[in-house]
């Protein structure tokens, strides 16, 4: 029987938050129209205990060091399913995946997006002084309201940003995706992550592919984020450092390097590169026409300055501008923006300590394991709501 969902766990390194993950997932997805693939990059091998509770599971070892995006260019290089969705080893599903995938397919749509619920582990550690994280959950209210969106309009306002936000982009990280459009992505550039960060490589060229995008407004999906993870490292302000040598990245990064996009490995500057690398290999430069270099530098500015020399090194490389006179104050604007955002954000955080409005938090949580029983509470609401469409 061929499956018609892929679920895909890049692993590296952390077997401890990978037990607890496929053990969170066993009871719904170890069945024939669902194939779990893992792949192994972790210095030393260990023995995976829950790798036992499945009968449909894939799982390849690679000794030999590779990036972030060689390890899920394996994972892809498996899949059979029909849907793919990918997760990391700290993440979680809800039990109702399985449903939407076959949902999606009986409406003939090609990819669907959801909003994430925020898992933190027990070992997280953050230099925020509003909210401590550890071992809690946060998760909006949710309307569970299914609805298609505009493909164009999440391209563009990632353009917007500079790179800066995924904003609703068809994935598979976090999101369910038809392989077939993976697979144009694959055909067009070499490869299904093309750029140095597979989230945002790989839900830009996939939206240029992608023609009917469904969001539905309910809690499918748990962002698990370990102290281990790109979230955490960045939680603790260790996510920035040098491009070359970066054992995330692939080895010739540096040397391909956009001469636009500042010089180092941040949050800003990956998604950025990867963003332009996508629209590159995917031929869809008319994109990079559009891309707001202002913004880029803005939250280079912003949020790293002391790699200042390289942000304006890369404004001086910057051919995409007329004058650089407006470049200059056009960042200017993009920093008072940055800076009312976050002022939002900080009293939004504020106001979370004394209510609870439109937000549910739990703590005490010590693995995804209850985090994920702790979502599935929400199965019937969310079925009840995939049968009521079904039925249109």
């Amino acid at each position: 029987m061929k499956p018609i969902l892929s679920i895909i766990i890049p692993t590296k390194n952390r077997y401890t938050y990978l037990e607890s993950c496929l053990k969170a997932i066993s009871f719904n997805y170890n069945r024939p129209d669902v194939e779990i693939i893992i792949t192994d990059n972790s210095s030393i091998k260990k023995n995976i205990k829950s790798l036992s509770l499945f009968s449909n599971i894939h799982y390849s070892y690679s000794a030999e060091p590779i990036s972030q995006v060689e390890n899920f260019e394996n994972a892809m290089s498996k899949v059979s399913g029909e849907y793919v969705t990918m997760i990391g080893d700290d993440d979680g599903l809800s039990s109702t995946l399985l449903e939407v995938t076959y949902f999606l397919k009986s409406k003939n749509k090609q990819a669907l997006i959801a909003p994430f619920v925020s898992y933190y582990w027990p070992d997280i550690i953050s230099n925020n002084i509003i909210n401590q994280f550890s071992g809690k959950i946060f998760h909006k209210k949710y309307n569970y309201k299914i609805y298609d969106i505009s493909v164009k309009n999440e391209i563009d306002k990632s353009l917007k940003l500079g790179g800066g936000s995924l904003c609703r982009l068809p994935r598979m990280y976090y999101g369910i995706i038809r392989k077939d459009i993976l697979d144009k992505v694959k055909n067009e550039s070499g490869s299904f992550f093309p750029g140095p960060s597979p989230d945002m490589a790989n839900a830009f060229s996939a939206a240029s592919y992608t023609e009917t995008l469904t969001f539905f407004d309910a809690p499918l999906f748990i962002a698990g984020n370990s102290a281990h993870s790109a979230a955490g490292i960045g939680l603790a302000g260790k996510h920035i450092g040098k491009i070359k040598g970066n054992p995330m990245l692939p080895k010739d990064c540096h040397l391909n390097w956009t001469a636009q996009v500042p010089k180092f490995w941040s949050g800003p500057t990956i998604w950025a590169e990867s963003l332009l690398k996508s629209a590159v290999l995917t031929g869809k430069t008319e994109y990079i026409e559009k891309f707001n270099y202002a913004r880029l530098y803005a939250n280079c500015f912003v949020f790293h300055s002391i790699f200042s020399k390289e942000v304006n090194e890369a404004i001086k490389q910057n051919m995409f501008v007329s004058s650089y006179f407006w470049l200059r104050l056009a960042i200017k604007v993009e920093i008072f923006k940055i800076i009312l955002l976050r002022l939002k954000y900080f009293c939004k955080n504020i106001s979370k300590r004394f209510t609870s409005y439109n937000s549910v938090n739990y703590s005490n949580i010590s693995d995804i394991e209850i985090a994920s029983s702790l979502i599935n509470k929400y199965e019937e609401l969310i079925l009840r709501k995939l049968n009521s469409y079904v039925s249109q």
